[in-house]
């Protein structure tokens, strides 16, 4: 079972209901956002960029997609853990993936992915 968990507004009941669903030894992974990062990169006409982690861990965290109205949520990585394991399941597995979203490589998403077991 995947979910892509940064729509839902209901984790706990959510990780809840999945846990009861699935067979004994099933997996439920769960793909959300962890953080968002922006680059001042605005003056900058290079139409490439060498990586550096060391400008992302300077960069902005602030939100790109904020507001209370906006569905899109970051989310912090114990406390879905936490969430999983008071419902029952054994953690076994994550994984962080690091893209960049726009064209001049000025925003950056930090997407983590959760593997949960019953």
């Amino acid at each position: 079972m995947l979910s892509i968990i940064y729509l839902i507004t209901k984790y706990e009941f959510h990780i809840r209901n999945s846990y009861d669903a699935l067979s004994s030894g099933g997996f439920l992974i769960f793909q959300f956002i962890e953080k968002d990062l922006y680059l001042n990169r605005k003056n900058d006409k290079r139409l490439s960029y060498k990586f550096s982690f060391n400008e992302l861990q300077s960069a902005s965290t602030e939100m790109i997609y904020g507001g209370e109205d906006n569905p899109i949520r970051l989310l912090d990585i114990d406390w879905l853990i936490d969430i999983g394991i008071k419902a029952g399941f054994k953690i076994k597995s994550s994984k962080t993936v690091l893209e960049s979203y726009t064209l001049d490589e000025s925003f950056y998403r930090i997407d983590r992915y959760l593997m949960f077991q019953k």
